[in-house]
């Protein structure tokens, strides 16, 4: 829409946080633009996570975890992105 055209120049847009979904086994799962992600038990010691078929072990607690797979998700959606240039006298 053109509000949100307007607002990404202003750069005034923000990544979501997501929205995790917890099973009774402590597991998690919230689901993005890029697909599902899963963060999972990594043996007795840590949490890790899988985003875009990409696994990787993320931390020691479930908090952390999930801190690590939000910094992935958003690293995967800034990647993406490409600053607007302006052309004189356009803003």
């Amino acid at each position: 829409s053109d509000l949100f055209t307007r607002q990404e120049q202003r750069g005034a847009v923000e990544i979501k946080p997501l929205e995790w979904l917890e099973w009774p086994d402590g597991e998690c799962r919230a689901v993005s633009a890029l697909g599902a992600i899963y963060i999972y038990r990594s043996g007795t010691t840590g949490w890790g996570y899988t985003i875009m078929d990409s696994t990787s072990l993320a931390a020691g607690t479930l908090d952390e975890a999930k801190a690590v797979a939000q910094r992935a998700y958003e690293a995967r959606i800034r990647s993406a992105l490409a600053p607007v240039h302006q052309e004189a006298g356009n803003g």
